[in-house]
């Protein structure tokens, strides 16, 4: 468009709202002929305006109580930022608004994402009016979607008695007359737990009774049951009836049961007692026994020719001798020599229970035949008590042996393993920082290493003996020295059965500020209390040798166990999409945790979280690799200072040029995570050594989608990885985000390979190189800027590319890389050294009499 004035200011009208516009001027006067040339462009942009409203609002009932609502973004946002509410009001109560907010950060996309939001706790068998309501940034201009109207589901039926006996119940259930639920399963409660248990399931009919018979119950005894239920409308979200408590269902009181038999025991001299076990009283308030006794008579008959003398026995009826509730009666009032049979029955007032079978034949002796029976068991005591304690000296010098034996085996463990171990490469070292004078250095007197954790630092973890360890198998090295698989004996207390760990020690020789960082990450864990965080067992610190012990995850790390599970040549992963959502949304349970308590974890990688089974059904995921953690509550950031280990791969721009780590930075390097899951790990940023990566990420460069990766997930990568720290999402909402993904990819079959990225592969070096010449080699190593760098197009010279230059441009937010601190300066020869997975390793910078070598800067 074109407009002229005389003046030297102009209003222009009918503009677009938060849109640039791009304005040029040229003059004319009286004596020129036309008009001169533009001058140069100024761009300025018009302010937010009112959003339009939120398209393809969606409301569906998922379950009595629940509501989902989906939306997606205005068509004309008007501005950015826009913040969303959703607005309810139940029908017929005058318009009492109800609402909840949320949130969206900036779009990363052109593409707009869609939005949901779960509404609890609503009123069943109720119609509610829901919109959606758009926001500005400032919170000063909105605009309404239609209003929808949604219906939640009427409650179910409740479990009813059917029938009811002593040992015997059946339960009835009617389902509802719509065919809203697809199916329902039965649950009970274990006794003296609040531990749920399965009983039954099928699929739902509506309109159909339901009959469950309970067999082998017990007598007067109350059994809690639940039903829950799955709607069809939200296929992964089961409602429990009743959502608080259960049903409650008592089955009758019987009499009692059967009595085991009588025995007859001496109790001193001339005194004999009789004693059966109690019976279940079955739900009776009282409880009687009954004791009967019959007399055995012997007969001896008229020897036959043979010389044989048959016997007959003569039987007495069966009299009552006692009756009461104790379980014991005193011989008394029977006639001595002669053989006594015994037996018991019990009684409460629903019934009498069964006698139960005659006990052993009983001869009361006469009164003085006592003592020779005192003085046999005696013999018998004596006896019995020598062998006795022959058998538990035997057993004690055995066992002595045995944890002789074992702790000679153990040491020698200890000496074979303890050894140098080639150290992790996937770090890039940092041997020294910049020289230049742009460079902050700042110590933080809160997280000096210099001194050890005091003894009441360490009072709150848990201190384990060394003689409670056994080490079974070496699993690796780390930083700090090995870790091993062990066995823990009485680790929750006397008595507990042994348990498998996972012991970390600190190597020999290490320095105090080794020994301090390990003690400080012992402390450190022990804060963390959560499903989705290694846990810390406790700490040994018994002689010279430190140990952690954590529980151990027997899959390993999840880099190996991605690795692992590539798909090979004509097959599939046995990893499905859903699994690899799965692992995600476990790791950001972890890292909204560690949000929630303001730690920064700073290594987050697959190197560095944990599997606990290679089983899918118990597979659960956990950040470990605390080494590096600091809490930052009271402060924003925490600057690195120093030498150390930094993973370039996983760093954002903000902590590769100033050496800042925040919360920021975490969702930085969750963003690389996603992508190592997504590629079944593949190294970040392939056929590039930390350099080039160092230099591609601060120009903008981003990790492209790999394969078979859904584009919202490569979207929620995106806004991980924006340059601008406060443009990043937070944990809650990337959990958020991975869950629903999770929820609508859950019926797609295994993801095929993954791991190939074809733009990081086979491309040639086609940019220009820099060949530095001898001053300014020596300018650079001192720090010190140059203005002579030159370009050769000599073929023969041996040139190192600077940063490949693909088919990736700078991001529109990245600021000019001439401004930059540089933060990393590292020397490569002809020959770098890699490890097995390509990963360079930084060398220190020369002395300054060595001959110049090839120099890749790091600055701007």
């Amino acid at each position: 468009r074109t407009l002229e004035t005389y003046n030297t200011t102009v209003i222009l009208k009918d503009l677009l709202p938060f849109t640039n516009y791009t304005v040029r001027v040229a003059m004319s006067n009286f004596y020129s002929i036309g008009m001169s040339s533009p001058g140069p462009n100024a761009v300025f942009q018009t302010a937010e305006g009112v959003p339009s409203e939120p398209i393809l609002v969606q409301v569906e009932a998922l379950t009595p109580t629940r509501i989902a609502v989906q939306w997606r973004p205005p068509v004309r946002p008007n501005g950015h930022p826009l913040s969303y509410e959703v607005r309810w009001y139940r029908d017929g109560s005058v318009h009492k608004w109800h609402s909840m907010s949320y949130l969206s950060g900036p779009p990363t996309e052109d593409r707009p994402l869609s939005y949901r939001m779960l509404l609890k706790d609503m009123a069943p068998g109720t119609k509610y009016n829901i919109l959606v309501r758009a926001y500005s940034r400032k919170g000063d201009m909105h605009s309404d979607s239609e209003l929808l109207s949604v219906t939640t589901f009427e409650l179910p039926a409740n479990l009813t008695l059917a029938r009811v006996t002593s040992r015997e119940m059946d339960l009835a259930w009617t389902a509802p007359s719509e065919a809203v639920i697809l199916s329902h399963r039965v649950e009970y409660l274990k006794p003296s737990t609040s531990e749920w248990r399965y009983f039954t399931s099928e699929a739902t009919q509506a309109n159909r009774t339901y009959i469950y018979p309970l067999r082998k119950l017990l007598p007067r005894t109350r059994y809690s049951l639940r039903m829950v239920l799955t709607y069809r409308s939200s296929l992964n979200d089961s409602f429990p009836w009743p959502p608080a408590g259960h049903f409650a269902f008592q089955t009758l009181a019987d009499s009692p049961e059967k009595a085991a038999p009588p025995e007859v025991s001496a109790l001193g001299r001339d005194l004999f007692q009789v004693r059966w076990d109690d019976v279940p009283r079955n739900g009776g308030e009282l409880l009687l026994y009954e004791l009967q006794v019959r007399s055995v008579d012997v007969v001896a008959e008229q020897r036959d020719d043979d010389g044989s003398a048959p016997t007959v026995a003569s039987e007495s009826a069966w009299t009552t001798t006692y009756n009461s509730s104790t379980n014991h009666w005193l011989i008394r009032d029977l006639s001595p020599q002669r053989q006594y049979l015994f037996r018991v029955r019990a009684l409460n007032e629903y019934g009498e229970g069964e006698f139960s079978e005659p006990s052993e034949p009983f001869t009361l002796p006469e009164p003085g035949a006592v003592i020779g029976l005192e003085s046999n068991s005696i013999r018998r005591i004596i006896v019995f008590a020598f062998l006795g304690i022959l058998v538990f000296a035997s057993v004690l010098l055995v066992s002595l042996y045995i944890v002789y034996k074992r702790r000679q085996k153990e040491k020698k463990v200890l000496q074979d393993n303890v050894r140098d171990l080639r150290p992790d490469l996937e770090l890039a070292t940092l041997s020294e920082l910049p020289r230049n004078g742009n460079f902050i250095q700042q110590n933080n007197a809160l997280y000096a290493l210099g001194d050890l954790p005091l003894d009441e630092e360490l009072a709150s973890v848990p201190l384990i003996e060394r003689d409670q360890i056994i080490l079974t198998k070496f699993l690796g090295s780390g930083a700090f020295g090995e870790v091993y698989e062990g066995i823990a004996h009485n680790l929750g207390g006397e008595g507990m059965p042994p348990a498998k760990v996972a012991v970390k020690n600190l190597r020999k020789g290490a320095t105090d500020q080794e020994k301090a960082e390990f003690l400080k990450e012992a402390k450190l864990m022990s804060n963390f209390k959560h499903e989705h965080i290694l846990r810390l067992l406790g700490i040994s610190l018994d002689n010279s040798l430190h140990f952690i012990i954590l529980e151990l995850m027997e899959g390993g790390d999840l880099l190996s166990y991605l690795r692992s599970n590539r798909p090979v040549a004509g097959e599939r992963s046995p990893l499905t999409l859903n699994d690899l959502l799965s692992i995600c949304v476990d790791v950001a349970k972890g890292c909204k945790y560690l949000e929630d308590m303001h730690f920064v974890h700073r290594d987050l990688a697959a190197r560095n979280c944990l599997v606990s089974s290679t089983d899918p059904a118990e597979r659960v995921v956990k950040i470990g690799d605390f080494g590096l953690a600091r809490d930052i509550y009271k402060h924003d950031y925490y600057r690195k200072e120093g030498e150390g280990l930094l993973p370039v791969r996983w760093m954002p721009p903000e902590s590769l040029v100033d050496g800042v780590f925040t919360n920021h930075s975490d969702v930085w390097a969750f963003g690389v995570l996603l992508w190592e899951v997504m590629t079944m790990g593949q190294q970040p940023y392939p056929a590039r050594n930390n350099l080039e990566v160092l230099h591609y990420v601060r120009e903008g460069g981003r990790l492209d989608n790999p394969d078979n990766c859904p584009d919202d997930l490569h979207d929620l990568m995106l806004r991980c990885w924006s340059y601008n720290p406060e443009g990043r999402p937070d944990f809650a909402f990337c959990l958020e985000t991975l869950e629903f993904l999770r929820e609508k990819y859950q019926a797609l079959a295994s993801i095929g390979s993954a791991v190939h990225n074809h733009n990081y592969l086979g491309q040639p070096f086609t940019g220009p190189s820099k060949v530095l010449s001898t001053p300014e080699q020596n300018s650079l190593l001192l720090g010190q800027e140059s203005d002579c760098l030159s370009i050769s197009s000599d073929p023969a010279t041996t040139q190192l590319p600077l940063l490949q230059h693909g088919r990736y441009s700078a991001s529109p937010l990245t600021p000019d890389i001439a401004d930059t601190t540089r933060y990393l300066q590292l020397l490569r020869d002809s020959e770098p050294v890699v490890d097995a997975d390509g990963y360079e390793v930084p060398l220190p910078l020369p002395p300054a009499h060595v001959q110049p070598r090839r120099y890749v800067g790091g600055g701007g």
